[in-house]
């Protein structure tokens, strides 16, 4: 499987509109939300994101999104199929941790289509990492590419 993202948001991390902004934001909290954009022929065209509110019990160190948000936002993108962007996958951040999956992420969101890691421990130059689930429970790291135009 191949994926590919829209440079604007996750290279220019100045940007405010982009996906380290709203991560740096979120802080000490992690940041938590859908990716969205299309998928189909073997590959996923990552191209925006949404935010849902955190409910961790502790949401400095985990992330829990809102149940109501969460089953609203999968409506929605349910209904719109076909017609415009498609939830083709979730992320969080890691405020003081890498960009790798904590033993809590690697029980929780093993089906996810994919998954984006954004890791602030060094908040100049986020650390931005993509995974895909495996049989067992396990995630694959993917290479980030980004799709030009």
């Amino acid at each position: 499987m191949d994926i590919f993202f829209h440079p604007a948001l996750f290279r220019e991390h100045h940007r405010p509109d982009s996906l380290a902004a709203a991560c740096r934001q979120a802080l000490p909290r992690e940041c938590c939300g859908i990716l969205t954009g299309q998928a189909g022929q073997g590959a996923i065209y990552v191209e925006g994101f949404q935010l849902l509110r955190n409910t961790a019990a502790t949401p400095e160190t985990a992330f829990a999104f809102d149940p109501a948000q969460w089953v609203e936002t999968v409506y929605r993108y349910a209904r719109a199929a076909g017609t415009g962007p498609a939830l083709v996958g979730l992320f969080h951040s890691h405020p003081q941790a890498p960009a790798v999956p904590s033993a809590a992420d690697m029980e929780s969101l093993w089906d996810t289509p994919v998954h984006l890691i954004i890791s602030l421990q060094n908040n100049k130059t986020p650390d931005l990492r993509c995974y895909l689930p495996r049989e067992g429970r396990s995630w694959e790291e993917q290479a980030i590419r980004f799709r030009s135009g």
